[in-house]
This record gives C-alpha cells, structure tokens and sequence, in this order.
C-alpha cells in the first residue's frame, strides 16, 4: 500500500508532507515506495550546528519506537541528512513466512522499519540496511554473540528491507529479522563514524 512519511522522518529530512500511513500489520509492512513530497533541491540548506544528543552510559542514544533517525554520511557528519529511518516495533519469535529454517540460536527478533530518502539523495551512494549494522545486547547488556544465522530465511525477501538500495525521494517499511539466544535486552543499530549508536529496549 502507498504510505506517506512520518511527521518525524519528514521534519528530520527537511521536506514538507501530507496525508498519514495508516496501519501496523504484516501486510503493510510490505515494502511500498512512496515518492516525499516536497524537495530541498535549491535551497539555502538549514544549519547543521545542532546541540548533541544525550547518551548513556554505553555512549548509545536510547530512542523510543517510531523515534526517526536521521543517517549522515559517513565521511561528513555535519552534512545534511540524506536518509531517515524508524523501528516500529520489534517481535520477538515472530509468525515467519518460511519455516524450513528455525533459528539456529533459539529465536528469532524482527524489527519493523520505515526508511525514507530525502529528495537529494545521491542513488549512486549505497547506503542500506543489513543485520550485520544491528546487533543484540542481553539483559546483562553485553553483546551477544552469534556465529550463524537463519534471520534472513525467515521472511519473504518482498517484505524486507535488507541490502535495498533507496531511491531519492522514497520511503520503503518492511523487516529485518535477527538470529539471536536472547527473547529481551536492546537492539543496537551502529550508525558508523562519529555519529554515536543508537538503542531500543525490548
């Protein structure tokens, strides 16, 4: 289904929206692309000299769920963002789509993304989304460690987000599905650079 961009994406990307998503099932989590409307192509773009965010004590931001995060290149954090995403929710043990292949370490945990990409994205730049930029922290919060992994069989790959590359002006929502031994603890996505990590409890 069509989705509009969330407020939050929308203000953290600079671009002007309307209309609202509508829905939090499986069935809209298919990936949809859905031009932003509104482009900053040509204009004078809004200062970058923002006040940092608050970290604790493993320097991570904690967000909330549907929290946007804004992505940054890599090689200049203080250019403008050129991509913004949201966790929506995140399941633990989820209903998969393919069940020849359970978990090898004990569950499954799927996070429900929105990704939207600012109008002046550059395509030619790959910026995407893989289980390798998520990991798990336990409830003791060490990192938990896995060696392999079935995330990737358990949903339809039409309804993922894994390894897509984003167009300029889209916003695609669908899964990533993790691996892990744990069923509670944080979800860490590590944003690379000097941007600091980002963290949601489950």
């Amino acid at each position: 289904m069509r989705r509009s961009v969330l407020p939050a994406m929308a203000l953290a990307l600079g671009v002007a929206v309307s209309g609202c998503g509508g829905g939090s099932d499986r069935d809209a989590a298919v990936p949809t692309p859905t031009p932003l409307a509104g482009s900053t192509a040509g204009q004078e773009p809004p200062a970058t000299d923002t006040p940092a965010e608050p970290v604790n004590e493993r320097g991570n931001v904690v967000r909330q769920l549907g929290e946007a995060v804004v992505v940054h290149p890599a090689d200049d954090p203080a250019a403008q963002p050129d991509l913004a995403f949201t966790v929506l929710e995140i399941t633990v043990d989820p209903e998969c789509d393919r069940t020849d292949d359970p978990p090898v370490n004990g569950h499954f945990v799927a996070i429900r993304m929105e990704v939207a990409a600012s109008p002046d994205h550059d395509p030619r730049v790959l910026t995407s989304f893989t289980e390798e930029d998520f990991s798990i922290l336990g409830p003791d919060g060490a990192v938990v460690e896995v060696e392999d992994s079935n995330g990737d069989l358990c949903m339809e790959p039409e309804v993922t987000v894994s390894n897509m590359r984003f167009p300029p002006g889209i916003e695609y929502s669908g899964w990533i599905v993790l691996d892990v031994p744990v069923t509670a603890g944080a979800l860490v996505y590590a944003a690379g650079g000097p941007q600091p990590d980002s963290e949601w409890q489950f």
